[in-house]
């Protein structure tokens, strides 16, 4: 309990130094943006086109106002005009669970940086395998094609193509016996 109150209050004070810092007109035009964010809703009602217009007019501020951004893939293209390296760095989390669909992080990002477990499920798909086949069927020019299909995840292409692997040795997230049954089962300890 002293850890989670320890986490909440940095947490806090994150948040008032940032907070702190703005300017005024900085300070409103976040609290305006946030509450048309939290009145659109999930984005099905007759007002999500005027919505959206206020999204992609208050994102161009926020993203100088706010570094760090978390948010899952499809996101981008509700909020913003997807754009060629329009990110400094993206951090792809759980690289296992995407599928091909995330390699447009590459396009939007200057850097990625990929997180993920081969031990881990892959992503769930209700595309129909022989649709998937027959785009295949069309890339055959792209190395590894075979690659971009339903079996094979993000992580999966990454660890083909890309160089300079970090191999985490520690977990932290878990009680030790959780991760040690793990350990023993998936990785050979």
């Amino acid at each position: 309990e002293e850890l989670t109150i320890i986490k909440e209050l940095s947490v806090l004070k994150a948040w008032n130094h940032f907070l702190g810092h703005l300017k005024d007109v900085h300070k409103e035009q976040l609290l305006s943006w946030m509450k048309s964010f939290k009145k659109r809703g999930k984005g099905t009602g007759k007002q999500f086109t005027t919505y959206q217009k206020e999204d992609l007019q208050g994102l161009e501020l926020m993203t100088s106002i706010l570094p760090v951004w978390i948010i899952p893939l499809y996101k981008i293209s509700e909020i913003t005009a997807p754009q060629a390296e329009m990110f400094d760095v993206a951090i792809i989390d759980e690289a296992s669970q995407s599928g091909p669909e995330a390699l447009v992080t590459f396009y939007l990002a200057k850097k990625v940086i990929v997180v993920g477990d081969d031990k881990q499920i892959t992503p769930t798909s209700f595309v129909k395998k022989e649709e998937v086949q027959k785009l295949q069927e069309r890339i055959t020019d792209i190395p590894h094609y075979q690659h971009y299909g339903l079996e094979d995840s993000f992580y999966d292409l990454c660890e083909i193509k890309l160089k300079g692997k970090v191999r985490l040795r520690e977990h932290f997230r878990s009680r030790p016996e959780i991760i040690q049954f793990s350990n023993q089962l998936c990785y050979g300890n």
